[in-house]
């Protein structure tokens, strides 16, 4: 069982805007060292359903692709303001929408996101490295609000960092 770590999480300043209370995971390796780089997501949808938990871009190639430069994807992270807006969206976004507080992301969304969340059954937990996550739109007052980040799955589908599933305490 890894051991939890409540601190601040520090994220590059390009797409961050800052410091953000995460849950930090460390972990044990299997080498007798010790695993730093990790925080806890989390992500609604139907454990069923494996597009809910791929990005467009990795269900277009059908696997892996090869990871754009940092500027790169920083450029597309903070087009991509929010889900269903302009910005990295399409075919060629390799970003999977999560948040890092799944109550914060339920009480502070906006109307349509709580319906939407209403209407799956499960909540995936996540552990994955800092350097998968993206922060979309830093100016975004809504997006901080619902702590969301983007989960880059180019190099590994989100399911590899699976922690657990919960029942979607939202849904109705």
């Amino acid at each position: 069982m890894p051991l939890q770590v409540f601190d601040d999480a520090h994220f590059s300043k390009e797409n961050s805007g800052g410091s953000h209370n995460c849950t930090r995971v460390i972990w044990d390796t299997d080498d007798g060292g010790t695993s730093y780089d990790n925080i806890k997501i989390f992500r609604f949808g139907n454990k069923g359903v494996a597009w809910d938990w791929t990005s467009p871009k990795r269900q277009g190639v059908q696997g892996n692709f090869p990871r754009a430069s940092d500027p790169t994807l920083n450029g597309l992270a903070l087009s991509q303001v929010r889900f269903g807006r302009k910005g990295a969206v399409g075919p060629e976004t390799p970003f999977v929408s999560v948040a890092t507080n799944y109550q914060a992301l339920y009480e502070n969304g906006e109307p349509w996101v709580q319906e939407l969340l209403k209407c799956v059954p499960d909540l995936g937990v996540f552990i994955v490295p800092f350097d998968t996550l993206m922060r979309p739109g830093i100016n975004s007052h809504a997006t901080v609000k619902e702590t969301e980040w983007l989960y880059y799955d180019g190099g590994a589908p989100l399911l590899s960092y699976l922690h657990k599933w919960l029942p979607n305490p939202y849904k109705k």
